[in-house]
């Protein structure tokens, strides 16, 4: 029995096939918003380091492993295991890593492949998404690190807001992801900004600025917050992490 394992990243294509998939996205931070990782891999010490110390890394790597030796002595078959992040080249790739050394020093037998590696980064936009794959696909096609993209997104939002009463469940379900989206990406500027207040490290400055660039220079369109939500807009008070 053999446990295969594969790094990918959904921003080139599609999960490969495997009994084990787990998605990194929005679990470990990633590498790519660190100036002096950024260019580099997983297969890069420095880079591999940097995903190993990332809280939750190494439990779910290991838990991962505990489960793909169990499938394979309890079904007698080979296993697969993929690893996935945004580009393919940081966390998937350390994550790989990690399992395949767990796996050989327990003496299993155990395959590694890295699919998307040697892939050109993606642009900044897309690793500032959260885990909804046709989204980073869309993004990764987009002119100017995904403006054109948000442009749409925030069109659509615009339209949605002229017809309040004609809402279909298909656009509910829209703006529900939407929303979560959202909230997503201000717990994540939060962490950002309270990591850069607390430790003065100039690589967190440089990633909460990356972070935010495409939203300055985005225009805002026609969309308008509702004064009936609490926040900064309104003058409420913001919900702190």
């Amino acid at each position: 029995m053999t446990i295969r394992i594969i790094s990918f990243g959904y921003g080139h294509a599609p999960a490969p096939e495997a009994d084990l998939v787990f998605d990194l996205r929005a679990l470990l931070r990633n590498p790519f918003h660190n100036p002096e990782l950024k260019h580099r891999t997983g297969l890069d010490q420095e880079v591999y380091d940097h995903v190993r110390d990332t809280p939750g890394a190494e439990r779910l790597a290991f838990n991962a492993v505990a489960t793909a030796r169990g499938l394979a002595e309890d079904t007698g078959a080979d296993v697969t295991m993929a690893w996935g992040c945004t580009g393919g080249r940081h966390r998937s790739v350390g994550l790989a890593r990690l399992a395949h050394e767990l796996l050989l020093g327990v003496g299993e037998e155990a395959t590694i492949e890295h699919r998307d590696v040697d892939q050109d980064l993606l642009p900044a936009g897309v690793h500032n998404r959260p885990r909804h794959t046709a989204d980073v696909v869309a993004m990764a096609s987009a002119d100017g690190d995904g403006d054109n993209y948000i442009s749409e997104q925030r069109a659509r939002i615009a339209a949605l807001q002229a017809r309040p009463d004609q809402l279909s469940r298909e656009d509910a379900r829209w703006l529900l992801d939407r929303l979560a989206w959202a909230d997503w990406h201000l717990e994540e500027l939060r962490d950002r900004i309270d990591n850069a207040g607390s430790q003065m490290n100039t690589s967190y400055v440089c990633s909460a600025i990356d972070y935010t660039r495409w939203s300055r220079e985005t225009p805002r369109g026609p969309v308008v917050a509702n004064a009936c939500f609490p926040g900064p807009l309104s003058g409420g008070e913001p919900r702190r992490a």
